[in-house]
């Protein structure tokens, strides 16, 4: 099975944990980012291969 690397943009961690844990029960590997920031730090390092962006957060 292919290990698909997901990217979860949501600056409310409740919310956040919530996506990422059925995610992960699912197989996927999920990362985390708080706002945009930290979206494009995740982007530059890791292969994304779906993004989950929250359209208002801070720092977009």
């Amino acid at each position: 099975m292919n290990m698909y690397n997901i990217l979860v943009l949501e600056d409310e961690k409740d919310i956040a944990m919530g996506i990422r844990t059925y995610l992960v029960n699912q197989g996927y590997k999920v990362f985390i980012g708080e706002n945009g920031v930290q979206g494009l730090e995740i982007l530059e390092k890791e292969e994304i291969h779906l993004a989950i962006v929250d359209i208002m957060m801070p720092k977009c």
